[in-house]
């Protein structure tokens, strides 16, 4: 499983599915708390829409200030050449913010 998909199953995890399962190296599967079935965890981290839900739903902040380093604090900086790799890093941080503040106010 790579980096994007740990951190969609830990999301995912907190979020409350449960019994996971690796259908394909790349998907994953789950049954969410309002399912009763098992269905496609949701791919907050390569999916546009869903990660700005996420980030619409927990008050994620997407700051681009060049002092600020990482995330955990309400802001992420990110520093990628192309538009798709500028993407890539915002939902995979925007995902990493949502498990660091859900951990954080349990």
């Amino acid at each position: 499983m790579n980096i994007y998909k740990e951190a969609e199953k830990e999301l995912a995890e907190l979020l409350g599915w449960t019994n996971f399962c690796e259908w394909t190296e790349d998907r994953l599967l789950g049954v969410a708390p309002d399912k009763p079935d098992m269905v496609r965890v949701t791919e907050w981290c390569s999916d546009n829409d869903e990660s700005f839900k996420l980030m619409v739903e927990h008050r994620v902040v997407i700051c681009d200030e060049p002092h600020w380093d990482g995330i955990h604090g309400g802001r992420m900086e990110y520093k990628y050449d192309s538009l798709e790799h500028k993407m890539s890093s915002v939902r995979f941080e925007i995902v990493q913010e949502v498990i660091y503040k859900l951990k954080a106010y349990k």
